[in-house]
């Protein structure tokens, strides 16, 4: 399985990396791709590594649209 984990997170923060080193550890084949900013994403990028995923998994995507929603 091959899962592509996107969005404005930081790779670094402990739950990212325990959710990541464990998924690795399961034998999921996991591709770190993390905006650095909601404005700077390289959508032809994204959409390479989307396509080539099984599954994306966007960390803060709840957190990022409810503060979209509140503007």
């Amino acid at each position: 399985m091959k899962i592509l984990v996107t969005g404005i997170y930081d790779p670094e923060y402990n739950r990212n990396k325990v959710l990541v080193s464990g998924l690795k550890k399961l034998g999921v084949e996991v591709t770190e791709f993390p905006f650095k900013s909601k404005f700077k994403v390289s959508r032809k990028k994204l959409r390479l590594l989307a396509e080539d995923a099984d599954l994306i998994y966007m960390p803060h995507l709840l957190i990022w649209r409810y503060g979209l929603s509140k503007r």
